[in-house]
């Protein structure tokens, strides 16, 4: 099998695991309860366990999301891979924005806007 495939079947059976209500139950209680574990090790994680991991947290974020009535999320575009995807993809660009508004206040000239271009000016009276 191609190791490409693999891995991107080795994902959406993570992914498919994740979303079990099961699963995520036991996530969300694992980070408020520390003595419960979801795994027998608590230390020295597999990539499979760290991959796993990463997939209960995307989807936790992503449901959390939903519950809070976040623009263009729903269940529906959080069980599609590609729109979940895009939504993230989104929110980070979005996060990125703001952060950008908040470090350069309105009015305020950044580097960039300082920059005049003139055309044809040159040798001009």
């Amino acid at each position: 099998m191609n190791p490409n495939k693999k891995q991107l079947n080795e994902e959406s059976l993570l992914r498919k695991l994740a979303r079990s209500s099961k699963w995520l139950s036991l996530y969300s209680r694992a980070k408020e309860i520390h003595s419960l574990k979801l795994f027998d090790n608590d230390s020295d994680f597999s990539q499979l366990q760290i991959d796993f991991i990463r997939q209960l947290e995307l989807l936790s974020g992503l449901y959390t999301d939903v519950a809070l009535g976040e623009d263009f999320l729903c269940d529906e575009v959080v069980e599609d891979v590609i729109r979940s995807e895009s939504y993230l993809l989104y929110k980070s660009k979005k996060r990125d924005e703001e952060k950008m508004k908040r470090n350069c206040p309105q009015g305020k000239s950044t580097p960039r806007d300082s920059i005049i271009f003139t055309q044809g000016t040159e040798g001009k009276k």
